[in-house]
């Protein structure tokens, strides 16, 4: 599974066959067919790995006292990870998009996770009272997304330092 997500994180799902994925993880081919029968099987295992990753982050994130600790939270990750988001991009973001063209069985269950990232920021924007927290919560998500999108972009993990920063800002100003 770890080989089969770097390499598809590192060079997009469709370029990636499953002898790659045998050859990164030094096993045979038969035994990456054994687990999974086809690489759509194997894509959404891993779709389902880091939905279940994410789902855990926000559930300990809930709990933190405050809506906007639980915000500024999302942001330290996404600053936690500029490194490997200058150099790839969002895993999640970056196989939405590239499922997106062409894959819309996949695609629909990887668009799951940004919806329950959208979905979790709306409600903090709602326990703080804020008056369009569907808009301020998809606003929000966008905002990561196209730090990490310029980042990667560029090649430039420090531009995502400081779009985390004026993010940062906005969430003290809303």
């Amino acid at each position: 599974m770890q080989a089969a997500e770097s390499l598809i994180h590192h060079q997009g799902y469709r370029v990636t066959t499953l002898a790659d994925i045998a050859q990164a993880a030094e096993v045979q081919l038969g035994n990456v067919y054994y687990y999974f029968k086809t690489k759509d099987a194997l894509a959404v295992a891993i779709i389902h790995r880091h939905a279940e990753m994410m789902r855990q982050k926000l559930v300990n994130w809930d709990q933190l006292p405050h809506p906007r600790a639980r915000l500024e939270t999302f942001l330290d990750m996404a600053l936690e990870n500029r490194e490997l988001y200058a150099l790839q991009g969002c895993p999640i973001g970056s196989l939405s998009q590239e499922l997106n063209k062409g894959e819309p069985t996949l695609a629909v269950e990887v668009n799951r996770i940004l919806r329950m990232q959208v979905d979790w920021t709306i409600t903090q924007f709602r326990e703080l009272g804020k008056a369009d927290p569907q808009l301020l919560g998809a606003r929000f998500i966008a905002q990561i997304q196209g730090a990490v999108l310029l980042s990667n972009a560029f090649q430039d993990p420090e531009l995502m330092i400081q779009l985390m920063e004026q993010c940062r800002t906005w969430l003290k100003d809303v």
